[in-house]
């Protein structure tokens, strides 16, 4: 039974308090209420902990867009203090430097249509920190109930990319500037082995001008090896190095032109690569070679006359040093070229004449040209025989002598059919002479006594 003086509706408790039901559902919901308070609070404080570790600045902002908090790496990015931050309105922070009219509008499309700011670009010129490209990103925070809301607004400083960026195009413009100014041909493609790029040089080669971005590899209308085997453009060497992910080194091929021309080339492909190392084109250099296989050919064809000359053809540098010897040479002198190349000329002057060869090198020096200069040279045997020299100088690119050509010619049987003519002469000249004199003694015997020509012609016509 209830004690008197006490309402039914109460109770008594474990330890002897007396409650009602409405005392017990006010402390119900004030322990409800102090849970959730401390559960914000804790959400709080997780919250502010995980902000406050972010590098990127961040800003939350209340519904009229007043700075509710704001994080250290704001603080440092901007170099502002918290009293002068929180509880101000974003637009006068800095001395208004925020107050951005296409910042203001997209902040109220946050508020009012529960939009988010992506990736809002910001180039100004801060307090403190000088001009700085910043992006902003913002989103309207959840809250439930009739809380406040809230906008978290967090920035991203590009500047040093931006300037990254511009160094980088400013560098590509620079290249693309000296690829157009080079006289060699250079060119590049993509990873995909597209073409990208390519200078006036290039296009002189190939005869025409591919289009950017649909051609693959080479810009030429068609190609062969050196050998004239067709080279299809997914087999040539820029196609090679793309796949291989190496360079090439002076590959040699043959592109042809619209016009039917063909040019050779030597070819160095190069793969480029990004920090990564993922291969992101190539570039080429073309070297043509047309001028150099001209040279190769004329001085085969000058080494093979110089090979099949009857005449001995002999080089050798300022210091009188065989360099080069022929066939010719080898019969004449009978040294083979293993025998006399690297050694002096003087090997084949006699040493009566040494000075012979220190005047003409002397000459040949001063660039003059000596021709059909007669002497005598040794053979291996130690025969003397007798040449006709021509030298002349042996210059470099530059035009500076450094050495000589030299080609004797064996005057041997010349010399001997001279010195059979001589004697010849010679004892042709003393039988005329011998008969003139018998021709003179009898004409001195006939006509020595007659007194007239007449007298002296009857006498000869009597004397025959």
């Amino acid at each position: 039974m209830p004690a008197a003086g006490i309402c039914g509706a109460c109770c008594l408790t474990a330890h002897g308090t007396i409650t009602s039901p409405a005392s017990s559902s006010r402390s119900a919901t004030i322990t409800e209420r102090k849970r959730a308070a401390d559960a914000a609070q804790e959400a709080r404080i997780y919250s502010e902990a995980i902000v406050e570790t972010i590098r990127q600045p961040l800003l939350i902002l209340n519904s009229v867009l007043r700075v509710q908090s704001a994080n250290h790496a704001f603080y440092k990015q901007f170099r502002m203090r918290r009293q002068e931050t929180v509880g101000r309105l974003v637009y006068e922070l800095g001395n208004g430097q925020w107050d951005i009219p296409r910042l203001r509008a997209l902040l109220d499309e946050v508020l009012s249509k529960d939009q988010a700011v992506v990736d809002f670009e910001v180039e100004h010129d801060f307090r403190g920190i000088g001009r700085h490209c910043i992006v902003l990103n913002a989103r309207k925070l959840a809250r439930e109930g009739d809380r406040e809301e809230l906008i978290l607004l967090a920035m991203q400083d590009i500047t040093d990319r931006r300037k990254g960026e511009v160094a980088v195009r400013q560098s590509e413009q620079r290249l693309k500037d000296l690829i157009e100014a080079l006289p060699g041909a250079i060119y590049t493609t993509d990873a995909e082995g597209l073409i990208t790029s390519y200078n006036p040089a290039a296009a002189e080669i190939w005869g025409r001008e591919p289009e950017l971005g649909k051609e693959e590899f080479c810009g030429s209308w068609r190609m062969q090896w050196p050998d004239g085997t067709p080279l299809r453009h997914d087999e040539c060497p820029m196609a090679v190095a793309l796949k291989e992910g190496q360079p090439i080194r002076g590959a040699e091929a043959v592109v042809e032109r619209p016009d039917g021309v063909l040019v050779p080339l030597l070819v160095y492909p190069t793969p480029l690569r990004d920090a990564s190392g993922e291969i992101t084109g190539a570039v080429n250099m073309l070297v043509d070679i047309t001028e150099r296989k001209r040279a190769e050919e004329l001085a085969e064809r000058l080494a093979a006359i110089v090979e099949s000359s009857e005449d001995a053809i002999v080089s050798k540098d300022l210091d009188g040093i065989v360099r080069s010897w022929n066939k010719g040479a080898e019969r004449l002198f009978v040294y083979t070229p293993e025998e006399i190349v690297g050694k002096s000329i003087k090997i084949l002057i006699p040493p009566d004449r040494y000075d012979e060869e220190d005047d003409i090198l002397d000459r040949v020096r001063r660039g003059e040209h000596i021709e059909h200069y007669e002497t005598v040279r040794l053979r291996k045997d130690g025969s003397q025989v007798w040449v006709s020299l021509t030298i002349s100088p042996l210059k470099d690119a530059r035009s500076k002598v450094i050495g000589a050509s030299k080609i004797a010619r064996d005057m041997t049987e010349r010399r001997r059919a001279d010195e059979h003519r001589k004697t010849l002469m010679g004892e042709l000249n003393h039988r005329v002479k011998n008969t003139l004199a018998i021709v003179q003694s009898i004409a001195s015997q006939t006509l020595g006594h007659a007194s007239t020509l007449d007298e002296a012609r009857a006498m000869h016509s009597g004397r025959g």
